[in-house]
């Protein structure tokens, strides 16, 4: 076994087993395979092993600082004495790569999102800081990102937008790849958001283009997982469940921490089908590790999440109790969108939790985000009703000719049947799509998939 000091976290995982058999003793000489040690402890979760191994790197080492500042425990005080000594004496360690490959700057190895309110008033602090992890020439994007992260989830997607915009033109310019994976994945949910884009293959294609353009095999299983959100908004079901079953981790078997996003599209693939179990299973294996790392943004999803996982179980008291933890970090950290991208079914929660509980501000702010998300992905998280319309060859026929304004008779003549035995097919595709008029039928089946 050998370990590079590249800090390639996912090759790392690779050699966890032969890493645990050896004690820290054993790895001493070895200092990157002590630090491949200490990464593959914490995507385990087991973190007060992984402490142990600092104790073990020379004070103020670029080692012992690039281990620290991935730790998911360490304090707001150490890191910034951290980020200080590294400007102070010109120190950089650029291998750390805080974003672990999520389509996250600020929601990595750590939740940064904590820190927003600082943004303006630190800037050069930021700045500085950034670029002794991560480059100075990347420096002032970086910054933009975050901030157009923070705009994002604070529903102001113009000004996300326009960050956004100038991120990836400068990021591509410099063939940083891992900042782009982040950029397009927040300028597609803008553009989904606003109503821009109603199909995300091209963009996925896009995404997918760029990791082979600059060979970033790194981030391709995070691709899937953006891929599979992506395909819940546009209703293909199948690709969904396909990743599901083949692809999706396994939180039973070999439970990593980098997969924590994956995990959170499982969550939602467990809602889909109904399995309850499995999702409060998932929920409560990561609530303690989240919890201990003080992820409150992953947390607020997952409790999100589970209360619509209570919800549809009709455990309403239950359910309000999830969301209201889930609301309560949501609005100290102004997660707006956080909450409101979820669409019909956050938007029938936050109904019922308000007859309930009452109105605020934030609630009403984030039931319209959601209500307008529902607008614009009516069939997000809804495979139940797809499931309902099974249509027959003849009905699927009779909708395309609908489509192209053919009225009953000449229906009637193409498929040598009466005007009523049309009338009688058209009133079962209505029952079938919930509608009352062929306008309506036909919008829906294109929806649905029934007809292209």
């Amino acid at each position: 076994m050998q370990c590079s000091g590249s800090y390639n976290i996912k090759n790392f995982w690779v050699f966890k087993d032969d890493l645990f058999a050896l004690s820290n003793n054993e790895l001493l000489n070895f200092p990157y395979c002590l630090v491949a040690k200490y990464c593959c402890l914490l995507m385990a979760g087991d973190i007060d092993s992984a402490e142990e191994i600092l104790k073990l790197f020379p004070e103020n080492s670029l080692l012992l600082f690039g281990c620290e500042i991935i730790n998911p425990n360490i304090t707001w005080k150490r890191f910034i004495h951290i980020m200080q000594y590294l400007v102070k004496n010109d120190m950089f360690i650029p291998y750390v790569q805080l974003s672990v490959g999520r389509p996250s700057l600020m929601n990595g190895f750590n939740d940064f999102t904590r820190i927003w309110p600082l943004f303006p008033k630190y800037k050069n602090v930021f700045l500085n800081s950034i670029g002794h992890i991560y480059g100075t020439n990347n420096a002032e994007n970086l910054y933009d990102l975050m901030i157009a992260e923070s705009y994002y989830q604070k529903n102001n997607l113009i000004e996300a937008e326009k960050l956004i915009t100038k991120s990836l033109k400068d990021f591509d310019n410099n063939t940083d790849s891992r900042f782009l994976f982040i950029a397009y994945h927040l300028e597609y949910k803008i553009l989904l958001f606003s109503g821009e884009i109603f199909n995300s293959q091209g963009y996925i294609k896009q995404m997918k283009s760029f990791l082979k353009k600059y060979n970033t095999a790194e981030y391709e299983i995070n691709l899937q997982a953006v891929e599979m959100w992506a395909s819940l908004h546009d209703n293909d079901y199948e690709k969904v469940f396909e990743w599901y079953h083949n692809c999706s981790p396994d939180e039973n078997g070999n439970f990593n921490m980098i997969d924590t996003y994956r995990y959170l599209i499982k969550l939602r693939c467990y809602l889909l089908n109904g399995e309850h179990v499995a999702l409060l299973s998932l929920v409560e294996k990561l609530r303690p590790l989240l919890s201990r790392g003080r992820r409150y943004m992953d947390l607020c999803e997952i409790d999100l999440l589970l209360a619509m996982s209570l919800y549809d179980q009709k455990k309403f008291d239950e359910a309000f109790d999830a969301f209201e933890r889930s609301l309560n970090i949501a609005k100290r950290h102004k997660y707006y969108r956080l909450i409101g991208d979820e669409g019909d079914r956050a938007a029938h929660l936050i109904i019922d939790y308000m007859k309930k509980h009452g109105e605020t501000n934030f609630l009403k702010e984030v039931y319209e985000i959601a209500r307008k998300a529902a607008v614009l992905s009516p069939l997000y998280l809804r495979n139940e009703i797809k499931k309902q319309c099974n249509f027959t060859e003849e009905e699927t026929d009779i909708l395309r000719l609908v489509e192209q304004g053919k009225g009953r008779n000449e229906i009637a003549e193409l498929f040598f049947i009466s005007e009523n035995t049309v009338k009688y097919h058209l009133k079962k595709i209505y029952s079938k799509l919930g509608v009352d008029s062929a306008c309506k039928a036909v919008w829906k089946a294109k929806l649905y998939g029934i007809i292209k």
